[in-house]
């Protein structure tokens, strides 16, 4: 719950680290050849990696509204930034939400976290934005 020593903007609230936490909010069952800790290292790395072209996309769009770099050279950077940003985060959440994979077995009742959710909005952000910014639509 938020209370009055935070700031207004929600600086040093959790779910604003969601992007990132995504394969934090999940019990990761032993099984197999594969540990919990590899799944999960694979799951951050994909993350991290998305989080990096939607950085470097909107980076290229700042510079390109700044005119510090050209249409020319901002505008595919800006569309396929954001466009890899998305398909990866989509990919993400197709495996993280895989029940054979990620839910302990015997718990009926598990339910997908408030990370997993904004990973879906700003994987639909991105994909709207590569559109809008490409002309498509």
């Amino acid at each position: 719950m938020w209370n009055s020593k935070q700031s207004a903007t929600g600086i040093g609230r959790p779910e604003y680290l969601s992007k990132l936490v995504l394969a934090l909010s999940f019990s990761l069952p032993n099984s197999g050849g594969t540990t919990s800790s590899d799944r999960y290292r694979r799951l951050v790395a994909v993350n991290a990696i998305s989080l990096v072209f939607a950085l470097i996309a909107n980076l290229t769009l700042l510079l390109n509204m700044a005119r510090r770099l050209s249409f020319r050279a901002a505008q595919p950077i800006t569309i396929w930034g954001f466009w890899i940003a998305s398909v990866t985060l989509i990919v993400l959440i197709a495996v993280a939400s895989d029940r054979k994979k990620f839910h302990q077995p015997g718990v009926e009742d598990q339910a997908l976290t408030q990370a997993y959710y904004y990973a879906t909005f700003a994987a639909g952000l991105y994909q709207i934005i590569s559109y809008l910014v490409s002309g498509i639509g």
